[in-house]
């Protein structure tokens, strides 16, 4: 189990999460990210009872989409979303322990954006125009 690794480029909107601690030194040292506090922390390869945790971007918007529905990330890439593989691999249920990870949505900029601390939802809410989508998946805090 890793952090899952969060980060923010104002330029666009976009929250990148990742497993990868070089992918997201180089998205803040090179490709004008701001290093944000970890998502939380999710396994890289498959465990017991855990399910892909998909990730897509859009070409146009250069805005990330995070998944654990196999059809859900069908739908993207039919809207025009690119795969870029498997972030990692979570819970669709809490019986292994972890909690909620939810997934809200900016009607703004079209990011999506994702959260366990109730806190942070309630701000993000609040002051960044996102709107609450409901729960994503089951990981561990940070």
């Amino acid at each position: 189990v890793v952090q899952f690794l969060r980060a923010f480029k104002p330029a666009t909107g976009d929250h990148l999460q990742t497993t990868s601690v070089t992918e997201w030194e180089n998205a803040i040292e090179l490709e004008g990210y701001q290093a944000l506090s970890s998502t939380g922390r999710i396994f890289t390869t498959p465990e017991a009872g855990t399910v892909p945790f998909y990730r897509l971007i859009s070409p146009a918007a250069q805005l990330h989409f995070y998944t654990p529905s196999f059809e859900e990330r069908g739908e993207a890439i039919e809207e025009g979303f690119i795969d870029e593989g498997i972030a990692g691999y979570v819970y669709l249920d809490s019986s292994c322990g972890a909690s909620p990870l939810y997934r809200l949505f900016s009607t703004i900029t079209g990011d999506h954006f994702y959260a366990m601390s109730a806190a942070e939802i309630n701000t993000v809410v609040k002051t960044q125009n996102y709107n609450f989508e409901g729960l994503e998946c089951f990981i561990f805090p940070a």
